[in-house]
């Protein structure tokens, strides 16, 4: 569980402030019931947007018929190939970018101060962002942005005290070839009528899983007969069409 409403009754600094989603989301079977803690903005658990003084922590300023208190726990990918945070407005509040690292354990935001927190994943060394995940070991997908508000009325915020997130490794570095390339026939691209530069992952083009048009990307190269002057193969566009056969002079 992931919020709490906060109504006009039945206000207490257990149930209502220290209250079983927080306890579950920040790992504390037991707490340190302390009013004035909890809901100042400056201490931990920080409460936004709570008192940022020093005196007067009063249940009718920063508790009562505030709607819903809400927060959510977000755990990097191991290894970590990014930087997860959490902004409120224009004010990142928390990021992490180490291995497994959690953000968000003791945040509590009110409702009716921000609807909605900004939960983002910034990719690093080309790696890939797959989502926001329920396990850490798959699981279903909450959401593939890289930039998602998450409401206080989202399901996966009500239900859900973390979200794990989900990375892939970069693909390693395409290499390049020039071959002869010819659409209609296998002839025309033996003897090189027109030449293509390809990019492939693997020993060598024709033997790659697929060709492309670039470095990066996910555009394959045209459909058509591609050759290395000895051997050639034909590409239907996304994939290879039969085998590696040898040119005929």
């Amino acid at each position: 569980m992931g919020r709490t409403q906060w109504g006009t009754t039945n206000l207490g600094i257990k149930s209502s402030l220290y209250n079983s989603c927080f306890r579950a989301r920040s790992s504390l079977s037991t707490c340190n019931l302390s009013l004035s803690d909890y809901i100042r903005k400056n201490t931990i658990p920080p409460l936004y947007d709570g008192n940022t003084g020093t005196t007067n922590d009063s249940f009718d300023t920063y508790v009562y018929n505030q709607g819903y208190v809400y927060g959510i726990k977000l755990q990097n990918s191991s290894p970590a190939r990014g930087t997860s945070s959490m902004r409120l407005g224009f004010t990142q509040i928390a990021s992490s970018s180490t291995s497994g690292g959690t953000i968000g354990d003791n945040i509590n935001i009110i409702s009716n101060d921000y609807s909605f927190v900004n939960i983002r994943y910034t990719m690093s060394g080309g790696a890939t962002f797959n989502g926001w995940r329920t396990s850490p070991f798959g699981g279903t997908t909450i959401t593939t942005s890289t930039s998602y508000n998450a409401y206080y009325t989202d399901s996966n915020i009500i239900a859900r005290s973390i979200w794990y997130a989900s990375t892939s490794a970069a693909s390693p570095p395409r290499s390049v070839d020039n071959l002869g390339y010819f659409a209609p026939s296998a002839g025309g691209a033996c003897f090189s009528f027109q030449t293509d530069a390809v990019y492939f992952n693997g020993s060598s083009a024709l033997s790659a899983p697929a060709i492309y048009n670039a470095s990066t990307g996910p555009t394959y190269s045209p459909s058509g007969y591609y050759s290395n002057g000895l051997q050639y193969r034909q590409w239907g566009g996304s994939s290879w069409s039969g085998t590696i056969n040898f040119c005929l002079f």
